[in-house]
């Protein structure tokens, strides 16, 4: 029945297209990544800039040897390459993004806590399915910098593809009155 329920839901929204205008200043983004499981959402500063957030749970088990958990927030900015008037329906768009990783993992058998900074830059492809919904592929470059509590170390630069869905709810409006 549950399965039942969502597919309706998420049907519907992929299928509705007449009810709202395309994302627009004041406009919120929600959504998430299916490949990494984290979720997003961000408030359009403009028709073409979003500030935004991702949030990131993971946790990790090696049977014997250690488990370990993790919860990673990234701030974002991110400019889409659209007109000035915003995205469209049907259309494609580029974007850049630029992020901020933080997060706190937990070792089990060592009990450390570890913290982790992870700054990254990414080009991105976005297909508006609709004027609500829309399908994305993010490719960030990410330097981790590791456990902050340890001397530096240099763990290099990793390509991480990302692919994930966003809803677009519409922001308060304001009145009309002159």
């Amino acid at each position: 029945m549950k399965n039942y329920i969502l597919t309706t839901v998420l049907l519907t929204l992929l299928t509705t297209t007449t009810a709202f205008a395309q994302p627009r200043k004041g406009d919120w983004m929600v959504g998430g990544r299916l490949n990494k499981l984290s979720l997003s959402g961000g408030k359009f500063l403009s028709n073409r800039l979003l500030l935004g957030t991702d949030a990131t749970p993971s946790f990790s088990i090696q049977p014997y040897v250690s488990s370990t958990f993790s919860f990673t927030v990234s701030p974002f900015l991110r400019y889409y390459f659209a007109s000035k008037d915003g995205m469209e329906a049907k259309k494609f768009y580029f974007f850049t993004q630029a992020q901020a990783g933080y997060s706190v993992g937990y070792i089990t058998n060592t009990n450390d806590l570890v913290h982790n900074f992870t700054p990254s830059v990414g080009v991105g492809l976005t297909y508006m399915l609709n004027d609500r919904v829309s399908f994305e592929a993010l490719y960030n470059i990410h330097h981790p910098l590791g456990d902050l509590s340890q001397p530096y170390r240099d763990y290099g630069y990793y390509l991480s593809p990302q692919f994930g869905v966003q809803i677009y709810l519409g922001g308060k409006k304001k009145d009309n009155k002159e």
